[in-house]
């Protein structure tokens, strides 16, 4: 009778074990279920080595004239920004917008940042509204780039003006937003999104929001690259991990006994 009753306990416990440990992926997958949003804060622009990623970028703008392809060396390894005016009004190829002294910003990278597209109340954007670059494969425009479900992605703006008069941009994903600003012959500055999609979702919105000086929404260069997510457990992983070990160790004493 007792050797039966241990029998049956072990083989529920066994039982048990295999439920929990089977579950666990599906429980850490399903708490997934919208896109996270991660900024770094602001950095100051130095060097081409600023472009992260340059293996895996999916895409590089500028707001040179529609079409215009300049490539940046990134550490040996080549960036093809395209040049475009969307989503902004106009864009331009400044002169000297970006002061390379005291970077190492090689004469390519300097074109990029000298050029800047711009909006504004006065210039045709209504007062309050944002500019929006999408990018995913179901929307039209240069952000239009192939995007996986549940993907990790890096976005990588770039606000350079460095001349007498500063700019302050607020940039929104998913309604988690980080704010540049460019101080009057000043810094010029980099920030970093990092973009977890939703496992069903294909596509994000960059939101660009004047909140300076006439409103004005200014960017100079966007790169969208693939990024390594770090894998981190859900709190339910932990509980279903350590009931299996749990089981495990009462299989083990069960059978020494």
């Amino acid at each position: 009778m007792f050797s039966q009753l241990n029998f049956s306990r072990t083989a529920l416990i066994r039982r048990l074990l295999i439920v929990a440990l089977s579950a666990t992926p599906v429980a850490a997958a399903s708490l997934a279920s919208a896109a996270t949003v991660t900024w770094s804060a602001p950095q100051t622009i130095t060097s081409n080595l600023n472009i992260q990623n340059p293996t895996s970028v999916i895409k590089a703008i500028d707001y040179t004239n529609n079409g215009a392809i300049t490539p940046v060396n990134v550490g040996g390894n080549t960036v093809t920004f395209i040049g475009t005016s969307q989503p902004f009004n106009q864009g331009f190829n400044g002169d000297d917008v970006f002061d390379t002294t005291g970077t190492t910003v090689d004469a390519n990278f300097d074109d990029v940042l000298d050029s800047f597209g711009y909006s504004y109340p006065a210039n045709g954007l209504p007062a309050g509204d944002p500019e929006i670059q999408s990018f995913g494969p179901l929307v039209v425009g240069v952000g239009q780039v192939p995007l996986t479900p549940g993907g990790t992605y890096l976005l990588q703006a770039f606000l350079s003006d460095d001349r007498p008069v500063g700019w302050t941009i607020q940039l929104t994903i998913e309604g988690v937003s980080q704010t540049m600003t460019t101080l009057p012959n000043g810094t010029s500055q980099f920030a970093n999104a990092t973009i977890q999609l939703g496992p069903s979702q294909t596509s994000f919105d960059l939101e660009m929001r004047g909140t300076g000086l006439l409103d004005l929404v200014q960017l100079n260069a966007l790169v969208l690259s693939e990024a390594q997510a770090e894998a981190v457990p859900e709190p339910s992983t932990f509980v279903l991990a350590a009931l299996g070990l749990a089981g495990l160790g009462l299989v083990a004493w069960r059978r020494r006994k």
